[in-house]
């Protein structure tokens, strides 16, 4: 097949590289990106069913109206305490966020314009600091046209030397992550392309022969880019940085196959008479080996879409997907490049450095036939101090920390990161992203007394979890646990008692003060309260001092319906106003009895509609708080720990237990609550990657398994091979884990990297195994196996090496990425590429392979490899 793929790619070479380029074009100008189609949230990744999927769920269904695409949070700081002035531009600020509307992208703002009963939530205690959140529409796109709106206003408004503002929260910070990407991205391909030129020259020093690779891989990166947007554009959900990772892994993995491709084809040109043979022959021999090697690298990728966390799912299938059109690549393009060229592919030369490596051809090199005596002489002790050493990474490894926190991806300079930092220096830390519980009622409704007695609860509990700073609730907005006046009766008993008081305060100098129309509406309100009241709790209307409030209301009522007060006398006007006295004196005083009549009831909780119009603020908390149906409510829970913490997890742990509880509630339904939010989100991470890691390492190494028994037709040398590459790569992660934390001060290893390393080391690690025991084999058919070690060490190591550099060299390359993750990853994958480059390849895998003798091959070879032939 591969032969005549060879012969077929030079008949038809000119409408094989016009079909690649054409449709390369047609990516390049029509296919979306990444940063268009991708995700960036790490709760879009999550399965369904999860904790803080189902609370946003709820939040939807019951709250509709705060179902905003994403969210920012404003922050306006002054170091000397917010003055007038500056109040006045955040109440600008707040009015013009408002009027712009659902129409601009703009679905909800919270201020203390909007809502004053969360000012103690939303204004720091030391008054340096004001929060704005808002609710974005992205109207099917992202956040970005909207924060530039919002930025814009900021910039032409805030003309205080001394105030600061920052566009901070979900959207400011993913909105500075796809910038860093952006940035990224320009700055990875630049430096990769840089660096597969410098060592291409460096092998083949020829112009031609660099073009030819570079070529073919660009081509496919561009590919692949493109069907990746397409795949996103189509609803799989793809992750948008990895933009980065397809980058360096074409053009790593992709200029491995096409050294060995070219590289065999310089050999063959010697061989042959005519550039089709040798053409032909190169990917007849080449062709097998590259396209077993991939598919090793597709199958381990493969085996991360078992995971259920979305972002790793999609990330094998991406992934996958691009080795495989780079493969495509390698075994059309590049020979079509090379048929092309023809006698010029090498020009102005013929090196044939690395030919030599790459074939049958002994490199007849003192430091290569020294390795290879070492290796095969003492294989116990150069195994036994090999593994010793990649022990010692161990102890870092084993004590690695995971970080979950997005924030610590950008730079300190970043908008996002320092309204960040200046909101943790004074609010409580919780305060940026509060978790959300959302309960739900046994179909009764939660503006009850007896629910709001159980919010209470609930709310108490929940602050006594170890770890909770605050509970904000509809009892309690302001965090304490301590109810709020206005919604208890003796708490609105009082304000109204002292509303009345007001009221009539000028009558003894204004006696027609008594009678004004707005104390006559002070007595309506007062009946239409009382009567609620004895709806709500019928057991007071049979309490004197009710019936007397009631009927003293009703006296008043009746006396002055039946005089003229523009007409009465002086006389008469004052006999009636001693007699309303009197009445408002027992009134008051029935008042007061009620007030002592409830507290000894437990002071239960009232929500009265005749209150809301003299309150609207009890109106706006109740809407905050409660579902418009009375069927759910929420309670904001901030934490005493950074939200991305594991600490913080932990605590949303104990409050999801907690509110779970076995026996449960009277009025809500624990099973169909649930807790949402940043730190929830990141707890279903953790749990579910938890599962994942175990899951895709089974099968990551199952499918390699099965790829090398069937490569290598043994079952001896595919579990020693995935043995040492799983050791060099918890030596990798080891080794890594004391760089960034230890070294570089960084918050840990962020939670994608140790199992993306697993599986790209699994699978490289076996690519590049495959090529040394595929070669010990192939000369084993006629030489004992020590003789046929040494030959494949000299023979094969010095391409094997060269690969090693320039795979783990553009891997190595996303150390300029300004976000942490993909640096990470890029220098975690180049140490363990460097790892079985220069150790495992070169000193563990012969040394091992010596020690099993002809047993590598069992049970297929065993009895006729490494044999001495006569």
């Amino acid at each position: 097949m591969f032969k005549g793929l060879g012969g077929f790619a030079s008949k038809h070479r000119f409408l094989i590289i016009l079909f690649w380029v054409a449709l390369a074009v047609f990516m390049v100008l029509w296919a979306p990106t990444l940063s268009e189609t991708g995700k960036l949230d790490t709760a879009d990744f999550l399965p369904q069913g999860s904790e803080s999927g189902k609370a946003a769920e709820l939040i939807a269904q019951y709250f509709p109206e705060e179902t905003a695409d994403s969210s920012a949070t404003v922050v306006i700081y002054n170091e000397s305490g917010l003055n007038s002035s500056d109040l006045t531009f955040a109440q600008s600020f707040s009015e013009w966020l408002v009027a712009q509307g659902a129409a601009s992208g703009i679905e909800s703002v919270t201020s203390v314009f909007t809502n004053p009963a969360l000012a103690s939530s939303l204004v720091s205690p030391d008054n340096t600091t004001m929060l704005i959140n808002i609710g974005i529409d992205t109207m099917g796109g992202d956040a970005s046209a909207v924060l530039n709106t919002i930025e814009n206003y900021i910039s032409s408004n805030d003309t205080s030397d001394s105030l600061e503002v920052y566009v901070s929260g979900e959207a400011g910070i993913m909105s500075d992550l796809m910038t860093a990407i952006t940035e990224s991205i320009d700055l990875t391909t630049i430096v990769t392309v840089v660096l597969v030129v410098v060592l291409l020259f460096f092998i083949y020093r020829s112009p031609v022969a660099i073009l030819v690779p570079l070529f073919t891989i660009g081509i496919a990166y561009l590919i692949s880019r493109g069907v990746l947007g397409y795949m996103g554009e189509m609803g799989i959900n793809l992750w948008s940085q990895l933009d980065v990772f397809i980058i360096v892994l074409i053009f790593g993995a992709g200029t491995d196959y096409c050294l060995f491709m070219v590289s065999r084809y310089k050999e063959e040109l010697g061989r042959h008479s005519s550039r089709l043979e040798a053409l032909r022959a190169t990917v007849s021999s080449i062709g097998s080996v590259i396209t077993a090697s991939a598919f090793t690298v597709i199958i381990g990728l493969a085996g991360l879409t078992i995971a259920e966390y979305g972002m790793l799912h999609t990330m094998g299938l991406a992934l996958a997907t691009a080795i495989f059109i780079t493969l495509l690549a390698a075994l059309t393009l590049n020979p079509a490049l090379a048929a092309l060229f023809g006698k010029f592919m090498f020009w102005p030369g013929r090196q044939a450095d690395v030919s030599r490596a790459g074939t049958g051809e002994l490199h007849e090199n003192s430091f290569w036939r020294g390795i290879a005596n070492l290796t095969t002489n003492y294989s116990f002790v150069v195994a036994f101090l090999i593994v010793l050493v990649l022990a010692v990474p161990y102890i870092p490894y084993f004590n690695m920390t995971t970080s979950y926190d997005t924030l610590a991806e950008l730079s300190d300079d970043s908008d996002s990161v320092e309204g960040f930092n200046i909101l943790k220096d004074h609010f409580d830390i919780g305060n940026m992203m509060p978790s959300t519980v959302v309960l739900t009622t046994y179909s009764v409704d939660a503006t009850s007394s007896g629910a709001l007695k159980e919010i209470e609860e609930i709310t108490r509990e929940l602050l006594a979890v170890d770890g909770v700073s605050s509970v904000l609730s509809v009892v309690s907005p302001d965090g304490s646990g301590e109810p709020l006046a206005t919604i208890t009766v003796t708490g609105q008993l009082t304000l109204l008692l002292e509303q009345l008081n007001a009221a009539i305060s000028s009558s003894s100098t204004n006696p027609t003060a008594l009678f004004s129309s707005d104390t006559m509406q002070m007595f309506q309100l007062l009946g239409a309260y009382l009567t609620e009241l004895g709806t709500t709790f019928p057991a007071v209307t049979v309490e004197p001092s009710y019936i007397t409030a009631i009927t003293i209301l009703n006296n008043m009522s009746t006396t002055l319906g039946s005089i003229d007060l523009k007409n009465m006398d002086a006389d008469a006007l004052a006999a009636l106003q001693a007699s309303f006295q009197t009445y408002i004196t027992e009134f008051v005083q029935s008042l007061t009895d009620l007030v002592q009549y409830f507290m000894e009831q437990g002071n239960p909780y009232f929500i009265p509609q005749s209150l809301l119009s003299l309150y609207p603020d009890l109106g706006q908390l109740i809407s905050t708080f409660i579902s418009p149906d009375g069927n759910a409510v929420k309670l904001m829970v901030t934490l005493n720990d950074y939200p991305y913490s594991e600490t913080a997890m932990d605590t949303i742990q104990k409050v999801s237990d907690a509110l779970h509880k076995e026996n449960g509630y009277q009025y809500f339904n624990t099973d169909e609550s649930a807790v949402g939010g940043t730190t929830s989100a990141m707890l279903d991470v953790r749990t579910v990657l938890e599962t994942d890691f175990n899951r895709i390492m089974i099968v990551v190494l199952v499918g390699v398994f099965v790829v090398l028994s069937l490569l290598l037709r043994s079952l001896i040398a595919p579990i020693f091979i995935l043995a040492i590459v799983t050791f060099a790569y918890g030596a990798t992660m080891g080794i890594s884990s004391w760089l960034f934390t230890d070294v570089l001060g960084q918050v840990g290893v962020s939670f994608v990297v140790p199992i993306i390393v697993f599986v790209l080391m699994i699978a490289l690690g076996a690519d590049y195994n495959i090529f040394m025991m595929s070669r010990i084999r192939e000369e084993a058919e006629n030489k004992p196996m020590k003789e046929a070690i040494r030959s494949a060490i000299m023979s094969t190591s010095y391409v094997i090496v060269a690969c090693g550099l320039i795979l783990g060299g553009t891997f190595l390359s996303m150390v300029i990425s300004p976000i942490q993750t993909m640096f990470q990853v890029g220098v975690a994958v180049a140490v363990g590429v460097f790892l079985e480059t220069f150790v495992v390849i070169v000193f563990l895998l012969p040394s091992v392979a010596n020690i099993f003798g002809r047993g590598c091959w069992w049970p297929f070879g065993h009895k006729k490899l490494g044999i001495k032939k006569d």
